[in-house]
């Protein structure tokens, strides 16, 4: 069996036809089609239907889809451990987290396992369960805002609350006294286009309001509570992430029934990874320093 075969394969099944399976993998579409084909003929039964202009998994190519998943893994994880005696783990972490958190971890693991590279990138949740599905991440610490995957391992660590705050120069202490006749809606300013936090505000102001905010979507957080701090609209996040604010009078809280007032932080990991023992040590250090 072609490792590049599986490969293809396991591509086609995220994309919506074979021509951007092709175009994601630098392959002509009759190269796609060559390595389905064959893929096909050696299992005995067909992988894919054709409906309409798209490929769909047939029921078969869904069951074998999991074990794939892991050949595919394991080839990766002796891949790098051949080209790299020194193990790297990588770990993808949303922005606020590793901000405002995350640093005792990474100070417990430096001190417990300082033979062990630490590759660390921040993520947006949306792309979490990607990044692990993929192999480009090891460890994913996210909030756990989206619906799970079966062939992911997820599990909540902590919760924490939520703040909705705005610029001191707005009128009022509620969300209310924003949305008064004379006063312009502000926009609310957020990580991720359509994210968690907006909707949560937005289902809130369509019930009380028959209104929504128009959104400005910024890539840190601290850009975000310097647009906040100028009054450039409102935002939400966790409240450890702008408690010093809060403290200094930098923004104002303001009160409002939001969908959520807390959120949880997750740990991830492929449920078909191994896991070696310094991997199981970074776990627990996540666990236990949240």
């Amino acid at each position: 069996m072609d490792l590049q075969y599986l490969q293809t394969f396991k591509t086609a099944t995220e994309s919506e036809s074979f021509t951007e399976t092709a175009e994601k993998l630098g392959y002509t579409r009759s190269t796609v089609t060559i390595h389905i084909h064959h893929l096909e003929n050696e299992f005995g039964f067909k992988l894919f239907e054709k409906y309409g202009r798209k490929m769909i998994l047939t029921d078969k190519a869904r069951d074998i889809l999991p074990y794939i998943d892991n050949i595919l893994l394991n080839y990766q994880a002796v891949t790098r451990i051949a080209n790299d005696p020194q193990e790297k783990v990588r770990i993808a972490v949303v922005e606020s987290y590793l901000t405002y958190k995350f640093q005792k971890v990474i100070k417990e693991v430096r001190q417990t396992l300082p033979d062990v590279e630490l590759e660390i990138q921040t993520i947006p949740c949306s792309r979490m369960y990607d990044v692990i599905l993929d192999g480009r991440s090891d460890l994913a610490i996210h909030y756990d805002v989206r619906g799970r995957r079966n062939n992911i391992h997820t599990e909540d660590i902590h919760t924490y609350p939520l703040v909705l705050f705005g610029s001191t120069e707005l009128p009022g202490e509620d969300i209310s006294a924003i949305f008064s006749e004379n006063s312009r809606p502000p926009d609310f300013i957020d990580l991720e286009e359509n994210g968690y936090y907006q909707q949560c505000l937005n289902h809130v102001l369509k019930k009380k309001y028959g209104t929504q905010l128009n959104s400005i979507v910024l890539g840190s957080v601290a850009s975000l509570i310097q647009c906040v701090k100028s009054n450039l609209g409102i935002a939400i996040l966790p409240q450890f992430a702008i408690e010093q604010e809060i403290e200094n009078g930098t923004v104002r809280v303001i009160k409002a029934e939001l969908e959520a007032t807390a959120i949880p932080i997750a740990l991830s990991y492929h449920c078909n990874k191994w896991l070696s023992p310094d991997v199981q040590s970074i776990i627990q250090s996540i666990r236990k320093n949240h």
